[in-house]
């Protein structure tokens, strides 16, 4: 079932990348900035389920295999995990201890 004619290339998509590195970036800032493990969860259990949603739909409307999707959200939890890590470097050099941006992901 093709719901949309797609033309273009479709591995890997961009749209479940782009919005894994987006959303899952976010769930990381949210992770380390929350005072509360509760906020925490449901900041990471939002993006989860907003990441799935738009990767699922990718599939409904036919424009993608799943292996197009898996690999968009793949390299795109990829990219918001290096960034969320370059992101607490400084702590690594002792100077941001105050700042809390010292949480493992």
């Amino acid at each position: 079932l093709h719901l949309v004619t797609e033309h273009a290339y479709s591995f890997p998509s961009g749209h479940a990348g782009d919005q894994a590195a987006l959303l899952a970036a976010c769930a990381l800032v949210g992770w380390t900035t929350a005072s509360s493990m509760t906020t925490r969860v449901g900041c990471a259990a939002a993006a989860a389920v907003v990441i799935a949603v738009v990767g699922l739909s990718r599939l409904v409307l036919g424009v993608h295999w799943p292996t197009d999707v898996l690999a968009g959200w793949a390299i795109g939890c990829a990219v918001a995990g290096a960034t969320g890590r370059c992101g607490c470097a400084p702590y690594r050099c002792g100077q941001c201890a105050a700042t809390g941006c010292h949480t493992e992901f």
